[in-house]
């Protein structure tokens, strides 16, 4: 399911198909931003939404994920996750670069329409889309 929305970042469809997915498997807050993220997108399209817009930000600040702890997989807390866009990270941190790690470090790549990443070693290394 992360494969068909990295592989199509546009379509909400898949996005909560994935949260339907998540509610089904024990973790219905992290479907509950998925879900609040996507509808915001939608609420700021005309200024008649703004009461609707603000109520989902504020109900966006109480289920907000921990970018280390939260994000689409657990790396060990080396992958901090950030920017979130309709539920799913767009950029992501990996300090300091660890010796192991739980998952490949191509991993990170598979699991969320990522746009930049930063990998912290002796040197500083950056990939922007």
């Amino acid at each position: 399911m992360l494969a068909a929305v990295v592989a199509d970042p546009d379509a909400d469809l898949l996005r909560l198909v994935y949260a339907d997915w998540l509610d089904d498997h024990g973790r219905p807050e992290r479907a509950e931003f998925i879900r609040l993220q996507c509808e915001l997108r939608h609420a700021t399209a005309t200024p008649v939404d703004a009461v609707r817009a603000n109520s989902l930000i504020l109900r966006l600040r109480a289920v907000i994920p921990d970018p280390r702890a939260d994000g689409p997989s657990d790396f060990g807390g080396a992958v901090v996750w950030d920017d979130y866009r309709r539920g799913f990270p767009t950029q992501v941190t990996i300090q300091p670069y660890p010796t192991t790690l739980a998952a490949p470090l191509i991993d990170v790549f598979s699991l969320a329409p990522l746009l930049s990443a930063e990998v912290w070693d002796a040197k500083r290394i950056n990939w922007k889309s």
